[in-house]
């Protein structure tokens, strides 16, 4: 019976521990606001509106169609070499392509 004592005590322990550890934060509040103030904006809805237009369809396709999902390669030099080459092949197809 002491153990069963023992174990409630420090669940009830660590229970008050973590409920203390909660912070609120008004100024990461405040950057948030700002954030959706910006996006929920004219400008900011026709930012969003033209990225999905430009850059989501490129990597679209060079995931499903060239099946590109990873780097083979280590290294922050070859990949930077790795991903400029996916880059060149994904311009020459789009040449090729009438």
């Amino acid at each position: 019976m002491s153990e069963l004592h023992d174990l409630s005590a420090q669940a009830s322990m660590y229970q008050s521990q973590r409920q203390s550890a909660h912070e609120f934060s008004f100024e990461l509040q405040r950057y948030r606001q700002q954030a959706r103030d910006n996006l929920l904006s004219e400008q900011g809805m026709a930012l969003r509106q033209q990225r999905s237009i430009e850059a989501e369809t490129v990597f679209g396709d060079l995931k499903h169609n060239m099946s590109f999902r990873r780097f083979m390669l280590r290294g922050l030099k070859k990949v930077e070499i790795e991903w400029g080459l996916v880059c060149i092949a994904h311009n020459l197809r789009k040449l090729a392509i009438p």
